[in-house]
C-alpha cells in the first residue's frame, strides 16, 4: 500500500501546536541532553576510580518519584554537579552560573583555560542545564526564561539541581553558606520533591557524598 513520505518538520509544527512552542522547545532540549548524558555515563567506572567515591545512606535516597524531584546540596567545589550526577545516576538538569555557558570559566577550580572553558560550555549547553546570573555579578539580571524552563523540567517529571547557597565561598571557617530557599517555592509550585545532600572533599580527589536523614 502507499505511503505518506515522513515529513519532520510538519510532525515538528503539529507537536509545538500540542504542546506549545516554548514548551516543545524545551522538551527538545531535554531530549538531547538525555541522549548526551547516556554517552557520558559510561565513563563512571573511570570517575570513580579517579575519585575514590564513597556515598553514605544511599538507601535514603527519594526512589522514582511520581512527581519531579529538585536534588539541593552544599556547594563545595565547582565539580560537585558532575560528582552528583555520577553519583546518582540520574539525569540532572542544573542551575549554574550563565559565565559558563559562555565559555569565559570551566568546572575545574575556574581554570580560565581556554580548552576547558569551551569544554564546559559544551557540556553545560549539551545537558540541558540552566544558566542563571546573579544580581550581584548583574544588577539587570532577568532570570524569568531560566525559571520557566526550570518549571517546564518539575512538570515533566524530571530532575533539576540547585545549590542555595549559590557559590563556593563562604566565610572562614565555616561549613556552609547562607541558604537561598527560593528553590522551596518552586518545589511547592510543582508539587515536587526534594532530596538533600551533603558534599564533602576530601583532600584533592577524595569526597564523600552523604545523603541526611
Amino acid at each position: 500500500p502507499a505511503t505518506e513520505e515522513f515529513d519532520c518538520n510538519k510532525i515538528s509544527q503539529i507537536l509545538e501546536r500540542s504542546f506549545g512552542k516554548k514548551k516543545y522547545q524545551y522538551m527538545m532540549r531535554e531530549a538531547f541532553g538525555e541522549n548526551l548524558w547516556r554517552k557520558i555515563k559510561l565513563i563512571e567506572p573511570l570517575f570513580f576510580y579517579l575519585f575514590k567515591v564513597k556515598v553514605l545512606n544511599g538507601d535514603k535516597m527519594i526512589k522514582n518519584p511520581e512527581e519531579g524531584i529538585i536534588y539541593a546540596s552544599n556547594h563545595r567545589s565547582t565539580l560537585d554537579p558532575v560528582v552528583i550526577i555520577a553519583t546518582v545516576r540520574e539525569n540532572i538538569h542544573y542551575a549554574a552560573l550563565k559565565r559558563f555557558f559562555d565559555g569565559k570559566d570551566s568546572i575545574f577550580n575556574n581554570n580560565k583555560n581556554l580548552f576547558l572553558c569551551k569544554f564546559t560550555a559544551w557540556l553545560f549547553n549539551g545537558l540541558a542545564f540552566f544558566p542563571i546570573e546573579r544580581k550581584s555579578d548583574n544588577p539587570s539580571a532577568n532570570n524569568i526564561e531560566a525559571i520557566r524552563d526550570m518549571n517546564y523540567c518539575l512538570k515533566t517529571r524530571s530532575k533539576l539541581g540547585i545549590f542555595p547557597e549559590g557559590t563556593t565561598r563562604r566565610a572562614d571557617g565555616a561549613d556552609f553558606g547562607s541558604f537561598n530557599n527560593s528553590f522551596i517555592v518552586l518545589a511547592k509550585q510543582n508539587n515536587a520533591w526534594i532530596q538533600p545532600i551533603t558534599i564533602l572533599w576530601k583532600g584533592k580527589k577524595r569526597f564523600q557524598k552523604q545523603i541526611p536523614i
